[in-house]
């Protein structure tokens, strides 16, 4: 039972790789697709933090990402209440999972938010004086 089930494995791997073979482009899509869409997703972060820092809303948001970075840096997870100011979602006891905590090069590269140094970078203002620009 054991030599034909080898057999069985041998023959289906060989015809699963054969149909990879013939149809290239679809298995390279399905490789890449996550890869390119979180990266896509991060720049969209980006943009959005900039238009709200063109909106006026910049250091409010900036202070949240410095909490929300703190309270990683702490606890590993933050509370909803600690970013709302106000012990209302306290009872909820929604948490919200560390995201760049301990990631490896792939689990950055399919996070679909940047880590907060790259926000608060794009938040803070040019040396020189010019606005910045969304990338």
């Amino acid at each position: 039972m054991g030599f034909w089930a080898a057999v069985l494995l041998v023959v289906a791997g060989a015809a699963v790789l054969l149909v990879a073979l013939e149809y290239w482009f679809v298995t390279l899509t399905l490789v890449a697709a996550p890869y390119l869409l979180a990266a896509v997703t991060r720049r969209a972060e980006v943009r959005a933090d900039h238009h709200a820092a063109a909106a006026g809303f910049g250091p409010t948001l900036a202070e949240v990402l410095h909490m929300m970075q703190a309270a990683d840096r702490e606890s590993g997870s933050v509370t909803a209440s600690a970013l709302s100011g106000c012990g209302k979602t306290a009872a909820m006891g929604t948490r919200t999972p560390a995201r760049a905590r301990r990631q490896g090069p792939l689990g950055k590269l399919l996070s679909t938010h940047p880590d907060y140094h790259t926000r608060l970078h794009h938040l803070a203002p040019p040396a020189s004086g010019r606005t910045p620009r969304a990338r």
